[in-house]
């Protein structure tokens, strides 16, 4: 009897063991929150404009080689217009996604593809800004201790994954995000160098990492907030179309997007 009350107990304290501790992870956020400038002072942002440099990486056996560097500039305006360009030679795409369409410009082949609906988002709680979007995805638990940090995950279901969000436990700012895509390949994001600006707290620099390899850097070169933005800029050029297929529609001419 004595020996099979200390073998029960002994199988429990090792379950016990095995189980990180965990808080509630709104209470997390909520912390997070404060620290980049406050819930409130975020609910009264009406726009946001980045300018971003990227630098793309290349492995050659236990190296990373800097690649190319690309010009990035990044419209966000409420309640969920979304716009980022990217610039390389002497053509350029443009991503739009708004509430209701979402569609890339290709000024090389003078078109715009639309995309389909199951790439698009509903409104968002939070803006679509960096690690900020992560949020508007389900929470799949309480936030696990995991030595210096708040691991929460969250359910991204279009793409059948989890996305862990480690929130530093000192300050509660976002250290890293991380995931692992169903066709077994593992991306980081490392945030760095925050920088306050108007009230508002960002990383100033992320860096990329697919299976422990360095991908991408981003340098934020700088960022104004509620600035005004012409929602013109988040409409497509030809009406938006609305199927179960991406939908290429040719253009006859370039646009001239002026920003």
């Amino acid at each position: 009897m004595g020996k099979l009350y200390f073998l029960s107990m002994l199988m429990l304290l090792n379950v016990s063991y095995s189980q990180p501790p965990s808080v509630e992870a709104r209470e997390v956020i909520n912390l997070y929150l404060e620290a980049i400038g406050g819930k409130d002072h975020w609910k009264n942002l009406e726009s946001r404009k980045a300018q971003e440099n990227v630098t793309l990486y290349t492995s050659t056996g236990l190296m990373e080689i800097e690649d190319q560097v690309l010009d990035y500039t990044k419209y966000f305006q409420v309640p969920n217009n979304y716009l980022d360009l990217w610039f390389k030679a002497m053509h350029f795409t443009i991503f739009v996604q708004t509430s209701n369409c979402t569609w890339y410009y290709l000024d090389k082949n003078v078109s715009v593809l639309f995309m389909d609906k199951k790439y698009r988002k509903q409104k968002a709680k939070f803006p679509r800004i960096g690690v900020l979007e992560i949020l508007n995805f389900p929470i799949a638990g309480d936030a696990v201790v995991e030595k210096d940090s708040y691991r929460i995950d969250f359910e991204d279901r279009p793409w059948k994954r989890l996305i862990s969000i480690y929130f530093d436990k000192e300050n509660f700012l976002i250290t890293q995000h991380a995931y692992t895509n169903p066709g077994g390949d593992r991306h980081e994001y490392f945030y760095k160098d925050y920088r306050e600006k108007d009230g508002y707290l960002e990383p100033y620099i992320i860096e990329n990492y697919v299976e422990s390899r360095k991908y991408k850097v981003t340098t934020i070169k700088s960022i104004q907030y509620n600035l005004e933005v012409d929602p013109a800029i988040f409409t497509p050029p030809v009406e938006c179309i609305s199927k179960s297929e991406n939908v290429t529609v040719p253009l006859e001419e370039r646009i001239p997007f002026i920003f």
